[in-house]
């Protein structure tokens, strides 16, 4: 299996996830972020960038529109601006693994071939959060790419 075919579809949100609820304007910040990701889904970047910005003026830390944002930032190949929202992220939701795992093995190392950088990343995250089995997945996967590991060396 490639590196690329293990990064498919969101995991479900923990129950005490920030982004498990919004209030106030909870209908119009989900129209926003909807519109967003079907944007997105057919390479409207541009139009879904603003669509997420649209969500966050109304929510500001609604993680939907902020992983929105970021995965829309990535299509239009403004890495460092997905990245910078990673990071924003991570020091806002640092107990979640899930921005640590979408920077590092999605963003570092299957698009930008930065495997040492999200290898990091990961190693970083496990410390912080040791019991997000998710993170030793990912990092087990990039240090077998790398052939620093390998699961197939012993007999079954």
């Amino acid at each position: 299996m490639t590196r690329a075919r293990l990064l498919v579809g969101r995991r479900p949100f923990p129950s005490n996830s920030p982004r498990k609820s919004v209030t106030g304007t909870r209908g119009e910040v989900a129209t926003c972020v909807n519109e967003g990701s079907d944007l997105d889904s057919q390479h409207r970047y541009d139009e879904a960038v603003e669509a997420f910005k649209k969500a966050l003026r109304l929510k500001d830390d609604y993680a939907p529109a902020i992983y929105g944002l970021a995965d829309a930032y990535a299509g239009l190949k403004k890495y460092q601006e997905a990245i910078d929202v990673y990071n924003d992220l991570i020091r806002t939701h640092p107990q979640d693994y899930e921005p640590y795992d979408k920077l590092a093995f999605g963003l570092l190392a299957l698009t930008l071939n930065r495997d040492d950088e999200a290898i990091d990343v990961l190693q970083r995250e496990i410390k912080a959060i040791p019991k997000a089995t998710a993170l030793y997945i990912t990092l087990a996967v990039l240090l077998e790419s790398q052939d620093r590991i390998s699961f197939h060396s012993a007999p079954i």
